[in-house]
């Protein structure tokens, strides 16, 4: 089973925005649901895994279709802590 683990607990300071910038909408959708799709699609994605930042990703995979995300890990307080989360995660919400 190949399972893409989509890193997306980071916080974007940099963008300046007042949301993290994977979920500032273009084009009517936010630009994570761009990055579901993709994965989404690729026939040799069987499922996705998302490490998420709390409050942010509720619904999101539901509300676009996006059936392969099956699970969701909280990101950690750096990048490498969100990483680990994905691979080895602590607590897993499975959908």
């Amino acid at each position: 089973m190949n399972v893409a683990v989509i890193l997306a607990g980071g916080v974007g300071t940099r963008v300046g925005a007042e949301i993290p910038k994977q979920y500032i909408e273009v084009l009517g959708k936010p630009v994570m649901v761009y990055t579901l799709e993709k994965f989404a699609n690729n026939p040799n994605i069987d499922a996705i895994e998302i490490v998420y930042i709390k409050g942010y990703i509720k619904g999101l995979a539901r509300k676009y279709g996006i059936k392969k995300v099956k699970w969701y890990s909280e990101g950690g307080s750096s990048f490498q802590e969100s990483t680990m989360n994905g691979i080895f995660p602590k607590v897993q919400q499975v959908i």
